[in-house]
């Protein structure tokens, strides 16, 4: 009888014998196991390498933390170096004003002591961040070992980071000499002063006289005024004869321009109001002393600028015959003489007085000859020497005549001159000294601008951490079966990681930045803002938005110089202020970079490229050579024991928590202050030295280094 299988293991039907089912379940049990054990030895060996990432991140976290210390000196010294150019700025602009006098006095104080505070600021911050940097490969190896160790979970890890370089350059902070202007311009605070006070009540004299001849002009309309009398005497209206609501707006020229219309309109109009003798002797006079004011009227003038210069002439009219005789009015020959048949002479007031007639002709005469004696009057014109003068006085001497409201204004064009050649002299006396100081601030301001703190510190090129697990661990302990032999341990592992430094966010330094100040800023409020609040106020503008450059100082001094009354008489406030701004924004500020930095993985190459120590090349040189690792080769492993084992003693004893870099005494000894202090990572405060050397020596002993074996191969 014929077998039921024609193949081993299968049946004629195609399927599987029992004894086949069994051996393919076994087979494919001892697979399964099998793999699973070979990913748990790699899950294990993979370990290590998580281990030596976390640890080279958290080292090089160390030295971008480094970099925001820095930036937060560096916020510091700049914004103390520009709140004191800016306090002085502000106490120079105040020193012009009298009201602000006793504001500008404290400002040039507190700006001397915050520039002191600066220079001793800027000086132990140096020192301070020059022994931080020294200390940070110490903190990066301790913080690598410390996280080594945290992620152990039983195992025995040690870790040994590499900062790259292991060294950084020299922090030096450059003084900014500018107690020195601020100590010159006290020096001559007293006579700025004093001709500042000057300045004041010359311009106050001067409104005062501004305001009584515009008065006298158009400001008393519908009233007796220039303006009311000339729509009234001349009919003048319109442009001829304008009108000004205020005095701000109102010039001199104004009324000198209506008066030389005037004139001529009262020339050309003048006619006798009757057919008497009197009123024709009275008209002619009149024409003759509007001819004589036409002609005078015309050569004055109002010459004045921006600057304040002011120079007028405004001719007066004689009002009486005592000025009369000032004038060529008194001079001209041009009144009829007439003889009678006895030889008499009489000087008439025009050529058509009836009392010529009938008489012999004898020339002309003037007022002066008149006076001099040998005439008789007229019995006709009864013109005498007195005559001009009372037409004159008529108009000039009561309140309804036009000339009596050109006098005030032309009395008072001439105070007003004398007041601004005052003022122009003392601000004169004040500008210099002021435009010199402000001069000398920017100058400081533009060098502190570029007195930066420059950052260069172990590790800027990155880290590179060794870890190891040098526990072995039983085969058995991993997952245990019957379908893989449990005998042997996985022997210690090792792994190489790098890391270097990226961009982050930037709003993280300028939020470190405030939130650091903060709290210095409200408790210092009840100290020193009781005696200078725009110091504080000023400080913590730039402060806060130092990142945006010249337009927070600008933003600061605006908000500083609002709390000053700058108004005044002469402008001299508002001159200053327009000059401390022109400094500001030729300071040329650039927004501060406070771009952040974060560690991120790397290749060990792209990280030991950047640096030539004898590590370095070590480890390129190691990972260059694919097949075979001469003996003579420089062991790299070693070469960071090496690096890491230059630490000086001295730098890592008596570490405490905390690290301070320097401390902001913004108004001197005594006044509030700020100890800049870094928080030193758990693994500095909790690890000691001999700990970070344990995990050296693992190291060393895992690799061979020293021991003449070159395991690390």
């Amino acid at each position: 009888m014929k077998s039921g299988r024609t193949r081993c293991f299968h049946e004629d039907d195609g399927g599987f014998s029992t004894v086949g089912m069994v051996l393919a379940l076994l087979i494919s049990l001892a697979l399964i196991f099998t793999s699973a054990q070979v990913y748990r030895i790699q899950s294990y060996s993979a370990d290590i390498q998580n281990v030596a990432d976390a640890s080279v991140l958290a080292a090089e976290n160390q030295v971008a933390s480094f970099y925001v210390v820095g930036q937060v000196c560096d916020a510091a010294v700049l914004t103390l170096s520009l709140t004191g150019v800016a306090v002085a700025g502000v106490g120079a602009v105040a020193l012009c004003v009298p009201g602000g006098q006793a504001v500008g006095e404290k400002c040039l104080e507190a700006a001397r002591k915050i520039m002191q505070a600066r220079n001793r600021f800027s000086k132990k911050a140096s020192e301070g961040l020059n022994k931080l940097q020294k200390l940070l490969p110490f903190i990066a190896a301790a913080e690598s070992y410390g996280v080594a160790a945290a992620n152990g979970e039983g195992h025995q890890y040690f870790a040994l980071a590499v900062l790259l370089p292991t060294e950084g350059e020299q922090i030096q902070i450059e003084e900014v000499d500018g107690e020195g202007a601020v100590e010159d311009l006290q020096n001559k605070q007293d006579q700025i002063e004093e001709a500042a006070r000057q300045a004041e009540d010359a311009a106050k004299r001067a409104d005062e006289h501004k305001q009584r001849a515009y008065q006298a002009d158009c400001g008393a309309a519908p009233g007796f005024c220039m303006e009311e009398r000339a729509g009234s005497l001349a009919g003048m209206g319109g442009w001829e004869n304008p009108h000004y609501a205020t005095s701000d707006a109102w010039s001199f020229s104004v009324a000198l321009q209506r008066a030389q219309t005037y004139y001529p309109r009262r020339l050309a109009q003048e006619a006798p109001a009757n057919g008497s003798v009197g009123e024709q002797s009275n008209s002619a006079l009149r024409k003759r002393m509007y001819a004589y004011a036409v002609e005078q009227v015309n050569k004055g003038y109002v010459h004045e600028d921006a600057e304040g210069f002011f120079e007028a002439d405004f001719p007066l009219i004689p009002r009486n015959t005592a000025e009369l005789r000032q004038t060529e009015l008194y001079t001209q020959q041009v009144y009829p003489i007439s003889q009678d048949e006895e030889g008499n002479l009489s000087m008439h007031a025009w050529s058509g007085c009836p009392g010529l007639q009938g008489k012999d002709y004898a020339g002309c005469g003037s007022i002066a000859q008149m006076e001099s004696g040998g005439y008789i009057e007229c019995d006709q014109c009864r013109f005498v020497a007195s005559s001009l003068g009372s037409v004159a006085a008529a108009s000039t001497s009561t309140s309804n005549g036009f000339e009596h409201y050109y006098r005030i204004v032309a009395e008072e064009a001439e105070e007003y001159e004398k007041a601004r050649a005052e003022q122009r002299s003392a601000m004169e006396a004040v500008k210099n000294p002021i435009s010199e100081a402000l001069g000398e601030f920017l100058d400081i301001a533009k060098k502190a601008a570029q007195a930066r703190i420059e950052l260069s510190p172990p590790g800027r090129y990155g880290a590179i951490a060794i870890a190891v697990n040098t526990t072995a661990l039983p085969v058995a302990e991993m997952f245990p079966n019957g379908f893989v032999r449990s005998s042997g341990s996985l022997g210690p592992r090792a792994a190489l990681s790098a890391a270097m430094l990226g961009e982050d966010d930037p709003e993280e330094t300028e939020n470190v930045i405030t939130s650091l100040f903060d709290g210095f800023l409200v408790d210092s409020q009840g100290i020193a803002t009781q005696s200078l609040p725009l110091v504080l106020d000023l400080w913590s503008m730039l402060l806060t938005a130092h990142s945006r450059g010249v337009s927070a100082l600008e933003e600061g001094v605006e908000n500083a110089l609002g709390g000053i009354p700058l108004v005044g008489h002469c402008g001299l406030g508002t001159w200053a202020r327009g000059k401390l701004e022109d400094v500001v924004e030729q300071v040329g500020l650039e927004p501060a970079d406070l771009t952040s930095y974060k560690p991120i993985l790397a290749n060990t190459y792209q990280v030991a490229s950047q640096d030539g120590s004898i590590f370095s090349r070590a480890l390129l040189g190691s990972k260059k050579v694919a097949a075979h690792i001469p003996a003579s080769a420089v062991n790299p492993v070693g070469a960071a024991i090496d690096a890491t084992a230059s630490f000086a003693e001295e730098r890592i004893d008596g570490i405490d928590d905390e690290m301070e870099i320097a401390t902001i005494e913004i108004l001197g000894e005594g006044g509030p202050s700020l100890p800049v202090k870094v928080p030193l990572p758990p693994a500095v405060k909790k690890e000691t030295k001999s700990l970070v050397e344990s995990a050296r020596e693992q190291i060393a002993s895992f690799a061979g280094v020293g021991g003449g074996e070159d395991v690390w191969k």
